[in-house]
């Protein structure tokens, strides 16, 4: 029954009352009027000053690391909410920890329901945690907020169309010692490349800095100064190495994507960024991946301090079909400079990409981690360094199992 009709109900009663000449029908008469003129008054106003927000622990955030949403409601007025039902977006790819979320419509969001009830000029927060165990961009919201007078007659309805965001980094793993060793290949041994900076381009030793890799220190000179003393190289190109990641899981556009190899793809991608800069190299990331509301690819040139940007730009990436990659070694041909090394990472040499890597790597050291089986191609022996097999459990391990 809504407020129209317990009016007309009201005013039908009063003139039956006075028509008979009831004074207990004129009471319940006068009764059901001033509620329904309560009903009326709360149903127009019951929303008023009342606002809503969320706001999150952090905005950026590893790979399982926990985030918290905190979320209040503010009464800015002398009405109070009997009840309020608050609807509001959680993204399924965070772990609700301790509470359970609505199922909706959109497999990728779940609704956060809240039920409560805000006295006069009251603010109530609540707070709830969640764990991130997928890569890529999540937003929270939009919200819902439905409220009405006690008597059920009348229900508002508000819709807030904001959202916040979460970018949750691709997980890191340890490398193999072996696969990043010092010290370049003698010649005539088997081809493991080496990513990091040869010693003998070491120029002097300086005192230690904040941020300096540990593996840099000189314990020599740290013992005969008693201060900590770091290993300083010659800040060639040799320090820079540009990581090529092929994202194209499937040959045939119509096949779309592997959303379990993309994100192992990522993880070997992030792994090597994390380990080179640790080791104080200046990295970059090129990739035929697209990222979230952008229409180029991932191209992030190698630069000191790069490894923020590249893990910022793989949670980015977006599951869709990449572009050949072809057109990534291509333009890496033709680009007049260069840098020092390349660490490429792709599932398959298929797609014409031999000949082009073979090409590069007559001008540049090349490292290539093979994601699976290497098939049949010219050149694939000579190209490969490191293989990771397509099923690698890398949710539960703590290291690469290079091979």
């Amino acid at each position: 029954m809504n407020v129209r009709r317990t009016l007309l109900l009201g005013i039908a009663a009063l003139g039956v009352a006075a028509a008979l000449r009831s004074e207990a029908m004129a009471f319940a008469a006068i009764v059901v009027l001033l509620l329904a003129g309560l009903a009326w008054y709360t149903g127009r106003h019951i929303l008023d000053r009342v606002e809503y927000s969320r706001s999150l622990s952090r905005r950026v955030i590893s790979w399982g690391g926990e985030v918290e949403l905190s979320t209040a409601v503010a009464n800015r007025k002398w009405l109070p909410l009997m009840w309020l039902r608050v609807q509001d977006g959680w993204p399924n790819a965070v772990t609700p920890l301790g509470f359970a979320l609505d199922a909706t419509h959109t497999p990728s969001t779940g609704t956060l329901a809240q039920a409560l009830s805000v006295r006069w000029y009251q603010r109530v927060r609540r707070h709830y945690p969640g764990l991130c165990l997928e890569r890529g961009v999540h937003s929270f919201g939009p919200a819902r907020l439905q409220a009405g007078d006690p008597f059920g007659l009348t229900t508002i309805i508000q819709e807030l169309r904001t959202r916040d965001e979460i970018v949750v980094l691709p997980k890191i793993l340890s490398l193999p010692p072996e696969a990043l060793a010092h010290g370049r290949p003698l010649a005539g041994a088997p081809s493991r490349t080496s990513l990091l900076r040869d010693p003998a381009s070491l120029i002097g030793i300086r005192p230690y800095r904040a941020g300096d890799p540990w593996k840099a220190v000189n314990w020599r000179a740290t013992a005969r100064t008693s201060e900590l003393q770091i290993n300083e190289f010659d800040h060639c190109a040799e320090a820079e190495v540009l990581i090529l990641l092929n994202l194209r899981t499937f040959e045939s556009t119509w096949q779309r994507t592997d959303p379990e190899l993309m994100e192992l793809l990522c993880v070997v991608a992030a792994s090597a960024a994390s380990a080179l800069a640790e080791e104080d190299l200046a990295v970059g990331l090129r990739s035929n991946g697209p990222i979230v509301n952008q229409r180029d690819p991932l191209s992030i040139d190698p630069a000191p301090g790069s490894l923020p940007e590249i893990l910022d730009g793989l949670a980015r990436i977006i599951l869709t079909t990449a572009t050949p990659f072809a057109r990534t070694l291509q333009a890496e041909l033709q680009c007049p400079t260069r840098p020092a090394e390349y660490l490429v990472v792709t599932p398959s040499l298929d797609g014409g990409i031999t000949p082009l890597l073979l090409a590069l790597k007559r001008e540049r050291p090349i490292c290539l981690v093979l994601i699976g089986d290497p098939g049949a191609a010219d050149g694939v022996d000579e190209l490969v360094d490191w293989r990771l097999p397509r099923d690698f459990d890398w949710r539960d391990k703590d290291a690469l199992a290079l091979a």
